[in-house]
């Protein structure tokens, strides 16, 4: 009865799909917060600057390869990321797609038994500047946002199912997630880990 409730909950506020094999995809999007993403991103156009030198001088035999390369490079920088319910078998996955390819470890959904908001914070290094005395100064970007998850206190798993920058929005999702899962939302907020990325030479 338990996990009727909480597929209830999914179907119900989480865009999802419905597969043939009795899984159900709620889909993050792409995440781009994969390590080495920037030299990813770097090395991806410097293929297609290649590729088009290629094709301005009709050697197609040459850039289209190149060209196939940036694919599973584009893949791998997007970092598409959601989760799936097998209600078959009443399990449930965080996973990482690369090239339609799923990744993850599957977990009895009725273990997960409550609720929990967490805020994580992206510091986007803007410039790197070095002034007359060359002593270098770096400026960041802050974003905040908020994330809320499926917990397993036994194991301390936990399952993405809904972000958003706005702790009122989260929490109203919380509270009506909670509501038709009948699941308990942990009233402390937590906090996350403090991720740094980019950065420009000026």
């Amino acid at each position: 009865m338990e996990q009727e409730k909480k597929l209830l909950a999914v179907k119900t506020f989480l865009k999802h799909s419905e597969l043939s094999n009795g899984i159900i995809r709620v889909s993050h999007g792409a995440q781009f917060s994969r390590g080495g993403m920037i030299g990813g991103w770097f090395l991806m156009m410097f293929i297609l600057l290649v590729s088009v030198v290629f094709i301005i001088q009709d050697m197609l035999f040459y850039a289209l390869p190149l060209i196939l390369i940036c694919i599973p490079i584009a893949a791998y920088i997007a970092d598409y990321r959601g989760i799936e319910i097998d209600t078959n078998n009443g399990k449930v996955r965080s996973y990482e797609s690369f090239l339609g390819y799923r990744m993850g470890s599957w977990y009895y959904l009725k273990n997960f038994n409550r609720l929990k908001i967490s805020t994580d914070t992206i510091l986007e290094k803007r410039a790197l500047s070095v002034d007359a005395t060359h002593r270098s100064s770096t400026a960041y970007d802050s974003h905040r946002f908020y994330t809320l998850y499926l917990v397993n206190d036994d194991s301390d798993r936990f399952i993405k199912i809904y972000e958003n920058q706005s702790i009122t929005r989260v929490k109203n999702f919380a509270d009506k997630f909670a509501g038709m899962s009948e699941l308990e939302v942990i009233k402390r907020i937590g906090k996350g880990e403090t991720e740094v990325i980019g950065g420009l030479t000026l």
